[in-house]
């Protein structure tokens, strides 16, 4: 199938475009991938406070 696409400037366009952004995915997943050096830390400055269910509403409202 690729062969037939290959012999057309509108199939070699779109396997252009396919391998470009492939390429693009590949770059962005290297660059943006973490290192795992990370610390994690809260996004709340100040303490958390603990919260109670008081009522659960069959309607989910």
């Amino acid at each position: 199938m690729s062969a037939a696409l290959l012999h057309s400037r509108s199939g070699r366009v779109v396997l252009g475009a396919v391998a470009l952004l492939t390429v693009a995915v590949i770059a962005g997943m290297v660059a943006l991938w973490p290192s795992g050096d990370v610390t994690v830390t809260s996004a709340v400055a100040g303490s958390a406070e603990r919260a109670e269910v008081v009522a659960v509403s069959p309607r989910g409202v």
